[in-house]
């Protein structure tokens, strides 16, 4: 608006202007006086002030400081330590000292608030005793744990005493060397078992109780126990037989006496202990924490809450004496809003004729453009607002389309990660492989499938895997050139595009991303560790077009998670859907005829007497065409084929017959075959195994059968009663690849298993990743006390295989010691007593 209009009033806005400039300058006048009235009320209530707000900031500061030290002292009961610890006892420090502070304001004694603060400053002295307390329970264990004690100093020692009452009568037998002594001895070794057995799953419970490693609760530990010791006792009653019957010797007989007074004592402490476990507070510093602590956490909250609420109402008190202003403004407002109303019935008038006839049009418009048609011209403005009005409308319209156009982005991206989707891909796909087509160029596609996302998304909830998607999101855009695409396609799967990259130079740009992708994310102040699996398809080598591009890095992915190698490039031969693979299927059974299939043997060492105990029987497949074929592409082909059931027999029967000859020339091996999850259903595999033991005359104790983690515990139910079959022919098991799976050695402990072999993948890093060697201590440690042997493959370096025999490892295998050699160089190595005492 130009001064013209503002003097000729050829606006509403100039004629609005002038009343609105009377109404002003009454507005104005009020507001003066009102501040007069104001600052008289002020000057009667400054006094004091400073020292107020100084002794609410002391109270907030104190409030704060509890607040920190009760969350402090809850993560100190879940996880003590010496920070948690630290910031407890500075907290409380700092909030006595600010109590002392806030005692000492002149303000609070004139305000009648000095009993409180000084009831305050009790309390906090108070708890602060009560706190350092409670650390002291919760750093000594017998004091945390009533039960401990008992544990230690009675039932643990029993255990020594008991064997050593068993071992006496033992002795005393073997040294008499009578008739019938051997059945007595047989009795003793079951009742020392038995009572081991008890003591163990004893052990178990106790570290189940005190560490929380058995989340499924510690009942039927404690049943098992129970059972044992009924076992144990009636061993004891046949034994006290035999002694009444005058079998035992002098030694024998009062061994028998104090084992069956040694039991009775043990299942009495131990009957006290689960009294003790099964009070309300078997933990002594939670009942500290609850009755003693947090009342007075409570009391001390309570007495700032009401010091909070003794300085407000003495604020509002100081606010009530401008009541009287307030007033005075109120009847000024309402003869201005009189005045106002006037204003508006005036103005509405002369709005109805100059402005809502042309704001009618200007809707029009609105609905013509909102309905996709072209909006009539409006016509020329008659006055300067419905001028403004128009451009406003021509603003919109600008609007509207750019509203469009974030339409089409939030439709061609992901909503999470604001990545390109799968249709924004393709269509660059399309484009860049036409580019690529046209200049001769190379292009690459990345499929990436993240590892253990399921996992971390079903435990710690949908908000954490949505923050661990955005930042996976975010490290791949920062490794890309502008050139380059990244998409998320759903769920845990992403894309890259990467033009004018080749298959050669592709790889080393996909194991930067997977390093990437590996490092530790911090999400809601966990650190949480993934991996992935790429899969690689190039053009034009690999597909020409998008889709069969994306259909061939699909395949590549996958090829990459079941063999576990991080990285995949493309291959027609192992594409399980190629014209190549049907036909390696089939030769894949004519193979197990003609002769191209054939065994190797690697080597298996005894840690304890250092030479070499046993072999691992591995397949091997020399393609007339293609070469020699690696097993992990047997493997599949034959389960997917249904040839896997006379593969596992050709194996079987090369294997035991291999044994035969050894077991002619005297060498005296075990060996280890493995066996697919689709013979654990094979209903013929038990009696076509019988056959094959009696027709190579092969003891059933030399055989042991391989079977995967993963496969086993697909559905342990079902498989549990062949393996109880094998197990009962003499045939040991052993669970390979042990620590890939998601089986724990507690669930694995009810299967007749006799080995746990570790999967290589920990046994090859352990020496450099602290994390794998401590899972791979963790595993021998609790598979020895269930009783299993442990062997360990993948064995490339003399540090691992030192690292093992510390550990207490059984059995070794691996390229440091042997690679697989034929039965002949088997036979050789035994022959030579060859042993692996150079090296540890």
């Amino acid at each position: 608006m130009n001064f013209t209009d503002f003097f000729t009033f050829s606006s509403l806005r100039s004629r609005v202007v002038g009343i609105a400039t009377i109404l002003a300058v009454l507005i104005i006048s009020a507001v003066w006086f009102a501040q007069l009235f104001v600052s008289n009320a002020s000057k009667t209530r400054s006094v004091g002030l400073e020292e107020r707000n100084t002794s609410s900031q002391l109270n907030r500061q104190i409030r704060d400081d509890m607040w920190e030290v009760e969350y402090a002292l809850q993560l100190y009961m879940l996880s003590p330590s010496v920070a948690l610890q630290k910031t407890v006892q500075e907290k409380l420090r700092h909030a006595i000292t600010t109590s002392i502070e806030l005692q000492q304001m002149q303000w609070i004694k004139l305000t009648y608030l000095d009993d409180q603060v000084k009831q305050l400053g009790g309390h906090l002295n108070n708890v602060s005793n009560k706190i350092n307390r409670l650390m002291e329970v919760r750093q000594n264990a017998e004091l945390m744990y009533p039960g401990l004690k008992i544990a230690r100093n009675k039932l643990l020692p029993s255990y020594d005493q008991f064997m050593s009452a068993v071992s006496l009568a033992i002795e005393e037998l073997e040294e008499d060397n009578e008739e019938g002594n051997h059945e007595l001895q047989r009795l003793f070794y079951e009742t020392q078992k038995s009572w081991q057995q008890m003591i163990a799953t004893f052990r178990i419970s106790l570290v189940a109780r005190f560490a929380a490693l058995i989340t499924g609760g510690i009942k039927p530990l404690e049943d098992t126990v129970e059972i044992h010791y009924q076992h144990t006792k009636s061993l004891i009653s046949k034994l006290k037989q035999a002694q009444e019957a005058d079998r035992l010797g002098l030694q024998a007989a009062d061994s028998v006496i104090a084992m069956e007074k040694i039991s009775e004592q043990w299942f009495i402490d131990y009957h006290k202990l689960q009294n003790i476990h099964n009070i309300k507070f078997w933990r002594s510093d939670v009942p500290i924490m609850k009755d003693v602590i947090q009342p007075v956490l409570v009391e001390i909250q309570s007495l700032l809450k009401g010091i909070d609420t003794h300085m407000e109402q003495i604020a509002v008190n100081d606010v009530s004496t401008l009541a009287d202003v307030s007033d005075t403004l109120i009847k000024i407002l309402w003869a201005l809003g009189s005045v106002f109303l006037l204003f508006i019935g005036l103005s509405y008038i002369s709005f109805e004729r100059r402005l809502l006839s042309p704001i009618e049009m200007v809707a029009k418009g609105l609905r013509d453009e909102a309905s996709g048609n072209q909006p009539a011209q409006l016509p020329p403005a008659s006055i300067t607002e419905i001028q403004y009005l128009t451009d406003a409308f021509h603003e919109m319209q600008q609007q509207v389309h750019i509203r469009q156009d974030e339409l089409e982005h939030q439709a061609m991206h992901d909503a999470l990660t604001q990545l390109p989707n799968r249709t924004l891909l393709h269509d660059r796909m399309h484009h860049d492989i036409e580019t690529a087509r046209r200049n001769n160029t190379p292009l690459s596609l990345i499929m990436i499938d993240l590892n253990r996302f399921k996992e971390i998304n079903d435990t710690l909830g949908h908000h954490t895997g949505d923050k661990l998607l955005q930042m996976i999101g975010s490290r791949l855009s920062s490794l890309l050139r502008a050139s380059d695409t990244v998409a998320r396609l759903g769920g845990d799967e992403f894309a890259i595009l990467l033009p004018n990259m080749g298959s050669d130079d592709v790889m080393h740009s996909a194991a930067k991303i997977i390093r990437e992708i590996e490092k530790v994310y911090d999400v809601d102040r966990k650190s949480l560790y993934i991996g992935a699996s790429l899969g690689i398809a190039s053009f034009p080598e690999h597909g020409d077009t998008a889709d069969i591009l994306m259909q061939h890095a699909d395949v590549a992915m996958y090829i990459a998670k079941r063999t576990n190698t991080g990285i995949s490039l493309y291959d027609y031969d192992k594409d399980e859907h190629s014209i190549s693979n049907l036909s390696l299927t089939s030769d894949l059974r004519a193979a197990i005829d003609d002769g191209s299939l054939y065994l190797k043997y690697q080597p298996q060492y005894s840690l304890k007497t250092r030479s070499i105990v046993g072999v691992e029987a591995l397949l091997r497949w020399d393609h007339p065409g293609r070469g020699p074929v690696p097993p992990e592409a047997i493997i599949p082909i034959a389960e997917k084929s249904g040839v896997i059931k006379q593969l596992s027999i050709w194996v079987l029967n090369k294997s035991l017959q291999q044994l035969e000859q050894w077991q002619e020339n005297e060498i005296n091996l075990s060996l280890a075959v493995n066996m697919s999850t689709w013979d654990l259903v094979n209903p013929e595999l038990i009696d076509r195994l019988k056959q094959l033991l009696n027709f190579w005359n092969i003891p059933p104790d030399l055989l042991t059968l391989e079977f995967t983690e993963s496969g086993i515990m697909s559905d342990p139910k079902k498989v549990l009663d062949i393996l109880i079959q094998l197990s009962d022919m003499g045939i040991s098991i052993a669970i390979d690849d042990y620590g890939t799976g998601f089986s724990s050695l507690a669930h694995l402990k009810k299967l007749p298993i006799s080995y746990i072999k570790i999967d290589k993948s920990f046994v090859m890093n352990m020496a450099e990743d602290d994390n794998n060697a401590v899972i791979v201590r963790s595993a021998i440690d609790m598979a020895h006390n269930l009783g299993f042997t442990v062997v360990a493959e993948g064995v490339e370096t003399e540090t691992s295989l030192k690292l093992l025999d510390i550990l207490g490892c059984d059995i070794v295998q691996g390229y440091y010691m042997s690679r697989p050699l034929t039965a002949s160089d088997i036979g050789g190595l035994t022959g030579s007593r060859n042993t692996i005492l150079r090296v540890i």
